[in-house]
């Protein structure tokens, strides 16, 4: 079950710089750079969906966020790059009805 972000849900890991607002694949997403100088574009259009757009030094998206680019600092690493981004709606939040369910 997803629930929606309150802003401090956000906050820039320690050591990160940004964020700087992009777009990757059509989707606004935050890029942030990290101690090492890795960039990391993170999707910030998911918040009611319960995804942030702050982020660890990582490359994998995770379930609170998702990556949709990501370059190594270095030069070696993983680099990432979103090329199609489709977003539906919103899931329906839970009635009496479907929590009984579960």
């Amino acid at each position: 079950q997803r629930f929606a972000l309150v802003p401090e849900d956000d906050r820039a890991p320690a050591g990160f710089q940004g964020p700087a607002a992009r777009q990757v694949a059509g989707q606004p997403c935050d890029e942030w750079t990290t101690p090492d100088q890795a960039r990391l574009c993170v999707w910030s259009g998911g918040r009611a969906w319960g995804f942030g757009a702050s982020r660890g030094d990582d490359h994998r998206s995770s379930p609170d966020n998702i990556v949709l680019e990501a370059e190594p600092g270095n030069g070696n690493g993983y680099r990432v790059t979103t090329q199609v981004f489709t977003v539906g709606q919103a899931f329906a939040a839970p009635t009496a009805a479907t929590e009984k369910r579960q």
